[in-house]
């Protein structure tokens, strides 16, 4: 078992120590490799017997009738976190011997660079649907909760290269019609959306951006107060001819509907500044903060760098009173090499928000573009450390 616990060059010396002790505890398991395995056959076995009989499905139902006040439902693969520092501290978890050592699990497909390029299938593969079954269980056990008050779903990859199927979007089906219910409530204020894309760039053409169902799902909830989408696709495939399969933000996301919207995110994107910049200028002015990360340029029509400076010269943000003024946020990789492990990114949110607000420097130099952050500008960290991005946004 490799050591997942990685440690960013910014973490305190507690946190170094921290890493020491958990090294030291990996080498020195309580539990011998053959107790660890035959804990994890018997997890195996109870976990098949409650997916043949639903059992899981039944005890959400059951949770979410003694849970009026729940408001908020995250559906992740990231619930295990990192060996001895789940994300989650579920009961089942809690119940782990110390020292029991296994693989990960991550239910929903990840991107493999050995293997190649994953395409992911049509969410008519009942086989292949089965890999987001958390999904499809929790918004089919909510569109039979009819008068429950769950008003915020948190689609979250978690950092890790993965996410819900994009592909539920291709056309009308029973999760998407359970969704669209959900978003349509009264007083539904936030979906949080990570979407797996890969291969939609081959012969699909973005079909599942493109049908407009995505676009119909998410105006059907005008009363959201938080929306951000991210996208998990290997644009190495087709770099650098983004052109063609650059989208436009408005065949997705349908702004005049939200009045009363205070966070907009998106993240992992092709975009074309005029294109971003549009959208932007058409945001409410209720809005409190924008994340704009990890997003990809089209050549030859814009960069980090551009963009900030047509935010600060040209919506007017700077003209509000302060505490009006919406909050930027802005992560970058560290490196433009999809094949580093593991993959840092650096946070220049107050570096721009003091370039648009209090006329300090812009923190993307005319290095690489545009794109890339001043040498020494930001805060870095690990992509998959395992944290709520969006815990207090």
């Amino acid at each position: 078992m490799p050591d997942l616990c990685m440690i960013s060059q910014d973490r305190t010396r507690d946190l170094c120590s921290k890493h020491r002790k958990y090294r030291f505890r990996r080498r020195n398991p309580d539990l011998s490799l053959s107790q660890s395995w035959n804990y994890y056959e018997k997890l195996l076995e109870l976990q098949e017997e409650v997916l043949s009989s639903a059992a899981d499905a039944d005890g959400l139902s059951y949770a979410l009738e003694r849970f009026p006040s729940l408001r908020r439902i995250v559906i992740t693969p990231g619930t295990h976190g990192q060996l001895d520092e789940p994300l989650y501290k579920t009961p089942a978890i809690r119940s782990f011997p110390q020292g029991f050592n296994y693989p990960i699990p991550h239910s929903w497909p990840v991107h493999d660079l050995e293997v190649g390029p994953y395409e992911v299938p049509p969410w008519t593969d009942e086989t292949a649907k089965k890999q987001w079954r958390g999904f499809s269980v929790v918004v089919n056990e909510l569109a039979k909760q009819k008068g429950r008050n769950v008003s915020e779903i948190v689609i979250d990859a978690k950092g890790l290269p993965t996410g819900l199927s994009c592909r539920v979007f291709d056309q009308p089906c029973e999760e998407y019609d359970n969704l669209v219910g959900l978003l349509r409530r009264p007083g539904f204020s936030r979906i949080d959306l990570a979407l797996l894309a890969d291969g939609q760039y081959y012969d699909d053409d973005w079909s599942s951006f493109r049908s407009g169902y995505l676009k119909q799902a998410l105006g059907a909830a005008p009363d959201l107060l938080r929306i951000r989408l991210r996208v998990q696709a290997d644009y190495d495939q087709v770099y650098p001819e983004f052109d063609g399969h650059c989208i436009p933000l408005r065949t997705i996301f349908p702004v005049d509907r939200w009045q009363k919207l205070q966070h907009f995110g998106l993240s992992n994107f092709l975009v074309q500044q005029p294109d971003l910049l549009s959208l932007l200028a058409a945001l409410p002015t209720t809005l409190q903060s924008v994340e704009l990360s990890f997003l990809k340029f089209v050549h030859n029509s814009g960069s980090y760098r551009d963009t900030l400076v047509d935010i600060r010269d040209t919506l007017g943000w700077r003209d509000r009173a302060a505490n009006e003024r919406p909050r930027v946020i802005i992560h970058v990789y560290e490196s433009l090499i999809l094949s580093s492990e593991p993959r840092k990114y650096i946070c220049v949110d107050e570096q721009a928000n003091r370039f648009l607000y209090d006329d300090e420097a812009n923190p993307f130099d005319n290095k690489s573009g545009g794109d890339r952050p001043t040498h020494g500008i930001g805060v870095e960290r690990f992509l998959h450390e395992f944290r709520d991005e969006n815990c207090g946004l």
